[in-house]
């Protein structure tokens, strides 16, 4: 697997993974009412991906994500701490509108939360 892309849809965001440049991107928005397959799918590849892979820079970028998908990634980005933990090289680069408070609020829980290392950027668009 060199680079696998999920088109976003109306209530999933898009992602990329590029085993190249070891790097995935979660870009759009996350509103489906039921976001557990989506991110269930994230967490089977990451799962392969490190089998083969040591290191992974994670950039996520929500325009809007939903109470039901917060609760789905939070499992994803736990599974990513995980392969942390067992000594893989992880970080998590996420990416706000610079008046989301709502954004910044649930980052700030991930970094007291996660043994990962989180940066929280603020984008104006």
């Amino acid at each position: 697997m060199n680079t696998l892309h999920i088109p976003k849809t109306d209530s999933t965001p898009s992602v990329l993974l590029d085993s190249k440049s070891k790097s995935l991107t979660i870009d759009g928005r996350s509103i489906s009412s039921n976001p557990d397959s989506f991110y269930q799918r994230l967490e089977d590849l990451i799962d392969r991906y490190f089998k083969k892979q040591n290191s992974l820079k994670c950039t996520i970028s929500l325009e809007y994500f939903n109470s039901s998908s917060s609760r789905s990634l939070w499992g994803f980005l736990k599974i990513i701490e995980q392969h942390a933990v067992n000594g893989k090289n992880v970080s998590v680069h996420w990416l706000h509108d610079s008046y989301d408070d709502d954004s910044v609020e649930f980052a700030e829980d991930l970094q007291r939360l996660l043994k990962i290392p989180i940066q929280i950027v603020a984008i104006d668009n």
